[in-house]
Parts: structure tokens; sequence; C-alpha cells
């Protein structure tokens, strides 16, 4: 996001949560286990699960209580559903 995106109020967007570029980061930084607070709502295909692999990364999700995260489980060591309201 740039000064002019936040000045007129628009900025671009993939419309949802992209967890690439977390899992880019860590592995540009030599991360061997990283925690994610999300709400789940992204897309594990096969080149994430293929990125995550190749960093060797363990991932720990923590999502909502509502959120369903049987999808995540491709991509992680861990997931906690958080309770509450």
């Amino acid at each position: 996001m740039t000064e002019g995106d936040l000045e007129t109020g628009r900025y671009r967007t993939a419309y949802g949560t992209d967890v690439a570029p977390v899992i880019s980061h860590a592995r540009e930084r030599g991360f061997k286990r990283i925690l994610v607070l999300t709400d789940g709502e992204f897309f594990v295909g096969s080149s994430l699960a293929a990125l995550v692999e190749e960093a060797g990364l363990e991932i720990t999700f923590v999502v909502p209580a509502r959120a369903c995260a049987q999808h995540l489980r491709p991509i992680a060591k861990h997931v906690f559903s958080l309770e509450g309201g």
C-alpha cells in the first residue's frame, strides 16, 4: 500500500487472505517455525504446500471457533481454534 493509496482510500487487493507472502517472508529470513493468526479464509493449493515443504516450515495456525480449518491440515503442524465471542 502506498501513501497515495492511503490518500485516496483505494488500493489493489487480492480479495482475501494470501498466506504465500507470509511463508515467503519466513523462508527468506530462515525461520523454521511460524505462528499465523488468521480467519482461515484462503486457498491451500499444491504450490503453497510445496513452498512450505521446500522451506521446511512448521506452521501453527490460530483460527476463530467458527472457522473451517480442515483445509489447513496439509500445511499445518498445529491448528488451534479460539473459543469465545
